[in-house]
């Protein structure tokens, strides 16, 4: 990273790309807290790149959600997830394998503040989607298929 800002400047977007990964290696580190700072730092890198409503943008936005929910900041993680889910419908369309995994995302955060219905709904979507474009076999499918059956059985553990 060193090396990319001394050649490009602090605010280009390969730096942006770089500190996306760094971030990245922070979480499985356990580093959330610097995970979200460097994460922080791409998306504001990559939203003045490109603008707000970029693919690039939901990328970088996904990832941070995911430390977010980590760090246990659940409503954060939330609009971060859907702020990211827009982005790549609109650039996607609603079935494409990009969108399935925020959907994955997204439905686990919805599960964690026990928004329970809406994460089943959720996870069902990307289920969809991940079927269809990876076939019932993939290991994504897999572990969408045990988080959905999570949550079937906090529903079930309600009634």
């Amino acid at each position: 990273m060193a090396i990319e800002e001394a050649a490009y400047g602090p605010d280009h977007p390969h730096v942006a790309v770089t500190l996306t990964h760094l971030g990245r290696v922070q979480v499985q580190l356990g580093e959330l807290s610097a995970a979200r700072a460097t994460l922080e730092r791409a998306l504001a890198i990559t939203e003045a790149a490109y603008g707000p409503d970029h693919p690039k943008v939901a990328g970088t936005l996904t990832n941070l959600g995911v430390v977010r929910r980590g760090l246990g900041e659940l409503p954060a993680a939330l609009a971060t997830q859907e702020r990211a889910l827009a982005i790549k419908e609109s650039a996607y369309g609603p079935y494409h394998p990009e969108v399935a995994g925020i959907l994955f995302n997204l439905g686990v955060v919805r599960r964690d503040l026990g928004e329970l219905p809406a994460a089943l709904a959720t996870l069902e979507r990307a289920l969809a989607i991940e079927e269809s474009a990876y076939g019932p076999d993939h290991p994504q499918v897999a572990i969408t298929l045990i988080e959905l059956r999570i949550v079937q059985q906090q529903l079930a553990d309600k009634k």
